[in-house]
């Protein structure tokens, strides 16, 4: 993740940071939808290329608000249910 966050970070962190994180969000939330109408439509190519973007824009939410992913990623999902505390969730 670190290293996905770099990548967007020279490409794009100025960019980011001059649109603000609100604009940055408004972008995440148009991409969300694009990935669901692409899912509706079943079309491969369109969910692999949405999916990619709903990342880029979230990356980018994160990298303006200096928050990186991976930690916080394994800090609220250890390795094991936060529930159950299995390492397979068991929940019903």
């Amino acid at each position: 993740m670190e290293k996905l966050q770099n990548h967007i970070e020279k490409i794009f962190g100025d960019k980011d940071r001059n649109r603000d994180i609100y604009k940055t969000l408004c972008w995440l939330t148009e991409e969300v939808g694009e990935l669901n109408r692409a899912i509706r439509k079943q079309d491969r190519k369109e969910e692999e290329e949405e999916f990619a973007d709903v990342l880029a824009f979230l990356i980018s939410a994160a990298n303006v608000r200096n928050i990186n992913l991976e930690e916080v990623f394994y800090k609220k999902y250890p390795e094991y249910c936060i529930r159950c505390n299995k390492k397979k969730c068991e929940c019903k």
